[in-house]
This record gives structure tokens, sequence and C-alpha cells, in this order.
């Protein structure tokens, strides 16, 4: 079937193309005139839904990417209301990874909390692989390294106790 057969003439044919290059150039302002009756007017219609949905969706991920990295705010949502098809799966997944990352980034948070508080004995448990898991397994390992510090120099300082040594004193000269 031409564009002809659809009942396109050769201006709506020409908007369509000026459209649609518009839309794979990321350039979402395009719109066709829906004034057209019959396949013309539903090829029009289609054209402007796909491109008022590509742009909802172009402005909700950077608003989540802006929330997330310049605002420094994890767990930002997208709204997935009405999304469909790959549109929904986009979005789960964008929001799955946001949950994802500010579940990690709160847990690493809540013990560096801890740690400035004096506790060591809280660990980060939260699920992580790659450079996340990695920061993990170095963050728990400072905190053995602190405890191990802590014990050491508590061990220290009770022998130099129990040797009655005053370190406040100068030592005697023999």
């Amino acid at each position: 079937m031409s564009l002809q057969d659809a009942g396109l003439n050769a201006e709506e044919t020409q908007q369509l193309l000026e459209a649609l290059a518009a839309i794979r150039q990321g350039d979402f302002s395009a719109q066709m005139s829906t004034s057209q009756s019959g396949m013309a007017g539903e090829v029009a219609e289609s054209v402007n839904a796909l491109v008022d949905q590509l742009q909802k969706f172009a402005v909700d991920v950077s608003r989540l990417a802006a929330t997330t990295s310049v605002q420094g705010n994890f767990g930002a949502q997208m709204s997935s209301a009405g999304a469909t098809g790959i549109w929904k799966d986009l979005t789960d997944n964008l929001n799955h990874m946001s949950l994802i990352l500010a579940t990690q980034v709160r847990d690493i948070a809540r013990v560096a909390d801890a740690v400035a508080q004096g506790d060591l004995s809280q660990k980060v448990i939260v699920t992580a692989e790659g450079e996340m898991g990695e920061l993990k397994a170095t963050f728990n390992t400072m905190i053995d390294q602190l405890e191990l510090l802590k014990n050491s120099v508590g061990q220290l300082v009770e022998k130099v106790n129990n040797a009655g040594l005053d370190l406040g004193s100068p030592p005697p000269i023999p």
C-alpha cells in the first residue's frame, strides 16, 4: 500500500516525512496537522501521539537523572501511569534501578553514620555487585581494620596502665 493509497496527498506525505525526520533527530516538537479525515487523519494522530509519548518519556528520564545525579536524591521514581508495552518495561526498569541504587547508598550511609558515632559493629549488608559491591567490601574491610586498631590501642593502654607508667611525667633518670 502506498501513501497515496492510504489517503495521504503529497503535502501530507511531506509533513509526515518531516515529522519522522525530526523524531529521529530527537526533536519532539514536530506535530502533524490533524485536520484531515480518514487514514491521513489517523496517521497524523498516531504520529502526534508517538511524539507526545517520546516527549513525556524524555522529560521523565531527564528528571530522574537530574534528581539522582545533580540533586543527589536517590530513589526518585518515574510515573508509569498509562504506560504499556516497552514504555512500561523501560519505566519499570528505570524505577527498579533507582530503587536498588537508593537502597545501596542508604545502607552505606547508615553504616557510615554508625562509624562516625563510634559504633564499629555495623556492616554494609545490602546486596551489591560490580563497583558497588567493591565499595561495600572496601567499606566493611575499613570497619574491620578500625576495629583491629581500636583493640590494639586498647591493649596498649592496658599494658601501660598495668606497668604503672605515668605518660604525663618525664621518665625517671637513672
